[in-house]
C-alpha cells in the first residue's frame, strides 16, 4: 500500500463521514478529483466523491477497504488507468490496466456484491498522445471483459477524437485534465446510465 494518499484518503473520509448504503461512489483518479460539480450533477442521489489525484488502479485496491467497503453503493463507477499508462518509463502496458480492472471488480463482487460496477474508458489526452495506441488497446480489452464478466464499459473515448486525435478543446492548459467542456461531455453520457441505473433498483 502506498502510504503517499494517506492524507487525501482521510479527507474522503472525513467528507462523508456517517454516509452508508449510498446510491452512487465515484472512485479513481485527479478527472474525479477535479470534478468540481459532480455532486451537483448528481444532486438527486446521495454521493460519494473518492478520488485521489495520481492513483493507479492499484491504489483503489490498496484502500478498497476504506473507500469503497464502508459505503456499500449501489453502483460504483471508477475512472482509473490513466496513471498506469502515462507515457513515462514506468508506464504499464494495456493488459496489465486489464488484469488490475479484473482484480478490482473481483474485490469488488466479494464485497460487495449488489453493487454495480461501471468503468469509464481511459480518456485520450493531447499530452500523452504517445501512448495512445496503447489506451486504445486497454479500453477495447476491458470493453470485452466488462461484456464477460456483466459489468459495464462507459464508452467515452470517441468523444474526446476526432480524426483519431484528441481534441485540445476539451482540457485545461496541461492538455492532461478535462476543462468544463469536457465534463459536460461525460455528464452528457454518465447521467442518463445513473438515472436509468437507479430507475431499475427503485422497481
Amino acid at each position: 500500500m502506498n502510504s503517499i494518499w494517506e492524507e487525501e484518503v482521510l479527507a474522503i473520509e472525513k467528507a462523508h463521514l456517517g454516509l452508508k448504503s449510498v446510491d452512487v461512489l465515484f472512485l479513481g483518479s485527479s478527472s474525479i478529483v477535479y470534478w468540481e460539480t459532480l455532486k451537483n450533477d448528481f444532486k438527486a442521489y446521495t454521493v460519494v466523491k473518492a478520488g485521489f489525484g495520481g492513483s493507479r488502479i492499484q491504489d483503489s485496491i490498496d484502500y478498497f477497504d476504506r473507500l469503497v467497503k464502508p459505503y456499500d453503493p449501489k453502483l460504483l463507477i471508477m475512472f482509473s488507468g490513466t496513471n498506469d499508462i502515462n507515457g513515462d518509463n514506468d508506464s504499464a502496458p494495456a493488459e496489465y490496466v486489464l488484469e488490475k480492472v479484473e482484480a478490482f471488480y473481483k474485490l469488488l463482487k466479494e464485497n460487495c456484491p449488489q453493487t454495480k460496477f461501471y468503468y469509464i474508458s481511459i480518456t485520450p489526452t493531447p499530452s500523452r498522445f504517445h501512448v495512445l495506441t496503447e489506451v486504445l488497446k486497454a479500453n477495447r480489452l476491458i470493453k470485452h471483459l466488462s461484456k464477460e464478466k456483466g459489468f459495464t464499459f462507459i464508452d467515452l473515448q470517441h468523444d474526446f477524437l476526432d480524426e483519431g486525435k484528441p481534441k485540445p478543446e476539451l482540457f485545461i492548459e496541461d492538455n492532461l485534465h478535462l476543462n468544463d467542456l469536457g465534463y459536460k461531455k461525460w455528464v452528457l453520457v454518465i447521467k442518463p446510465i445513473v438515472d436509468h441505473a437507479m430507475r431499475a433498483h427503485c422497481l
